[in-house]
């Protein structure tokens, strides 16, 4: 237990690194849009806040289960404000022996996707081949996904990013993020999402390693649609 919560300061120091870098570049970019002072100071508070929750994860031997709700809810909640204001998020952690992915942190309304995804349904194939990749993966139009997974939160929104949560080289979820319209998240979008998953795999790590095992469920195959290089080279070109 010593050595996991040294592991998780360890990543504590490197996820604020991360955040101050990827959080100054995305501040420059709204910049242009002349983004209020006040919007900035609020999303700057706000980050801190939950930078400052994660800390508490470090110095705690054992912490609260309602402390990793909280924190967990406040982690989807700014991430998903802070990309779009009509943008969704939902994190689901991985559970029942890497078969199944539980809804356990969400912002926005979010009522038509399902609470739990499992290995016997394909999008939860799909969502587990996803965490196996280790990749965030932007979709710029669920109806055009060059053979990436088709999932949203619900209502048809039509972009989305799947980006999936470790704590190490532990797979403990997914994070799902949306918005109406296509093409609605940027490259910049992408990175913060990746650095919001990286404090969902801080926090989500403290949980029982024995409640979350490392092994996945059946992973989607080629017959499934499923793809590794071409569908990235193929979304890539859609973007340029």
């Amino acid at each position: 237990m010593i050595s996991h919560v040294a592991g998780a300061v360890q990543a504590a120091f490197i996820a604020v690194g991360a955040a101050c870098s990827s959080l100054a570049a995305y501040l420059t970019l709204r910049s242009k849009a002349a983004l209020a002072d006040a919007e900035i100071l609020a999303l700057s508070e706000n980050l801190c806040a939950v930078v400052e929750n994660v800390a508490r994860f470090a110095h705690e031997t054992a912490p609260a289960g309602e402390l990793r709700v909280q924190t967990v809810d406040s982690i989807t909640a700014l991430m998903a404000t802070t990309v779009g204001r009509s943008a969704r998020c939902a994190f689901y952690a991985l559970e029942a022996e890497g078969r199944r992915l539980h809804r356990r942190g969400q912002y926005g309304d979010v009522s038509q996707a399902p609470e739990v995804y499992t290995a016997d349904d394909q999008d939860g194939r799909d969502l587990l081949w996803a965490l196996g990749r280790r990749t965030t993966m932007k979709i710029v139009d669920t109806r055009a996904t060059w053979g990436y997974p088709a999932i949203n939160l619900g209502d048809d929104y039509r972009s989305s990013i799947l980006a999936p949560v470790h704590a190490g080289a532990r797979p403990v979820g997914v994070l799902i993020v949306d918005a109406p319209p296509a093409g609605a998240f940027s490259d910049v979008d992408e990175s913060i999402v990746r650095l919001f998953s990286l404090l969902l795999g801080i926090v989500q790590g403290t949980a029982d390693r024995a409640a979350v095992p490392a092994p996945l469920g059946r992973p989607r195959s080629p017959s499934d649609g499923g793809g590794s290089a071409a569908p990235q080279e193929r979304q890539g070109d859609e973007r340029a």
